[in-house]
């Protein structure tokens, strides 16, 4: 579903609910994350991705590391490097030696805000 733009400047309101985040930012000015019927955040996509500014992690391990990392921390992204596997983690502290602080991402700040903040998993966007 893509709202078009005309149908603002009438004032009209439309919800879409979706899992797909990658849709939200590209569709949404405003964003509500809810959990369990309730409402967690609301802001535009700056807004809520700032909530989390230095939550969000990057490293590059090995894939035994890999596998301790990802029992213990919410991992946003995997991907192989190679011998070594580079991981995305939303922590609010550094997850492991060496990991780097980096931007996040709204998909970052829903898993922080439904996983971290809001404690229970099962969110939706």
């Amino acid at each position: 579903i893509f709202p078009d733009r005309r149908l603002r400047r009438n004032g009209i309101f439309i919800l879409l609910s979706t899992h797909i985040v990658s849709d939200i930012d590209y569709i949404a000015d405003r964003i509500l994350i809810m959990k369990n019927g309730e409402l967690i955040q609301e802001g535009t996509e700056k807004e809520i991705t700032d909530k989390v500014e230095g939550c969000v992690w990057k490293c590059i391990v090995s894939e035994k590391e890999a596998g301790q990392i990802t029992s213990s921390f919410i991992v946003s992204n995997v991907r192989s490097s190679g011998e070594n596997v580079e991981l995305r983690i939303v922590s609010e502290r550094q997850p492991v030696a060496g990991a780097e602080n980096v931007e996040s991402t709204l998909e970052d700040a829903y898993l922080y805000l439904t996983q971290i903040a809001g404690g229970e998993k099962n969110a939706t966007l």
